[in-house]
C-alpha cells in the first residue's frame, strides 16, 4: 500500500480523490493512538467499546443493521486520523455523532436528542452541542465521504451462487452404490 494513513487521507485532499479506505499492516500498527502513547491492546479495547456502543444505541433506536454498520465504520475511520487520547472521553459522543450521521446517510435518520436520549444510559453527561461539533470534525475526517461499501451484497450474491446443484444438492438425491455425493 501507498504511505501511512494520513499521507494517503493529505494526498486525497491535494488531488481531489475519495480517500483509499483500505490500510496496510504498517498503517494499522501505527495509528494516531499508537503514536501517542496508547498501547494496541488498549486502543482495541476502546474501539471494541465505541463499536458496541453504537450497537447496543442504535439496537435500542430499532435502526437497521447496515446504519450500525456504517456508524461503525465511520468510528473505525475517524480514529485512523485521530487519536483516542486527543479525544479520551468521547468515545461514546463520537459513537453518537457516528450512528447520527450514519442514520442520514442510511436515510434512517433519528434526531440527536432521541440518540443521546437513548445513550444516557450508557453515557455520563454527554451534551447535544458536543455531538453537533464532533459531526464536523467526523465530516471533515472522513473528507465528506459518506458512502461506506459494505461486504453484505458480495456475500448474499456467493450464497446465490452457492444455491446452485452442488454437494449440497447432491446429499439429498439417491445416489447408486458407491457414487460419491460430490463429483466436480
Amino acid at each position: 500500500s501507498s504511505g501511512s494513513a494520513k499521507s494517503n487521507f493529505f494526498a486525497t485532499n491535494l488531488d481531489h480523490t475519495k480517500p483509499c479506505w483500505y490500510w496496510d499492516k504498517k498503517d494499522l500498527a501505527h495509528t494516531p493512538s499508537q503514536s501517542d502513547g496508547l498501547d494496541p491492546a488498549t486502543e482495541a479495547r476502546y474501539r471494541r467499546e465505541g463499536a458496541r456502543f453504537i450497537f447496543d444505541v442504535g439496537t435500542r433506536l430499532g435502526l437497521h443493521y447496515d446504519t450500525l454498520a456504517t456508524g461503525i465504520t465511520y468510528f473505525h475511520r475517524f480514529y485512523m486520523f485521530h487519536s483516542f487520547k486527543q479525544f479520551p472521553r468521547y468515545v461514546s459522543v463520537t459513537g453518537a455523532c457516528c450512528l447520527f450521521l450514519a442514520g442520514k446517510v442510511e436515510e434512517t435518520p433519528k434526531k440527536c436528542k432521541d440518540i443521546i436520549k437513548t445513550a444516557r444510559s450508557l453515557l455520563n453527561d454527554v451534551q447535544f452541542e458536543e455531538v453537533m461539533v464532533l459531526e464536523r470534525i467526523l465530516l471533515q475526517t472522513i473528507k465528506f465521504d459518506l458512502q461506506v461499501e459494505h461486504p453484505y451484497q458480495f456475500l448474499l450474491r456467493y450464497a446465490k451462487q452457492l444455491k446452485e446443484p452442488t454437494c449440497s444438492t447432491s446429499l439429498q438425491e439417491k445416489l447408486p452404490p458407491g457414487q460419491p455425493p460430490c463429483q466436480d
